[in-house]
């Protein structure tokens, strides 16, 4: 996994106190949302959840991604 990518992701996800969607995260990264960077973002933030980095609520019809306190 790009580690840049990874840690521009963490460091937004602190940022946003309400966590972040997918879509969200997406737009933030690469200044609008790419449908085709989906997979990769998820499969990103499944990998930070199974590191104990980040956790996941379902929210409003989508999982709500933050950094573990």
């Amino acid at each position: 996994m790009n580690k840049g990518i990874k840690k521009r992701v963490l460091r937004y996800l602190k940022r946003r106190k309400t966590g972040a969607t997918v879509r969200e995260v997406i737009e933030h990264i690469y200044g609008k949302y790419e449908h085709s960077k989906y997979s990769y973002i998820y499969l990103l933030l499944s990998y930070l959840q199974a590191k104990g980095l980040v956790e996941r609520a379902f929210e409003g019809g989508a999982y709500r991604w933050k950094v573990k306190e």
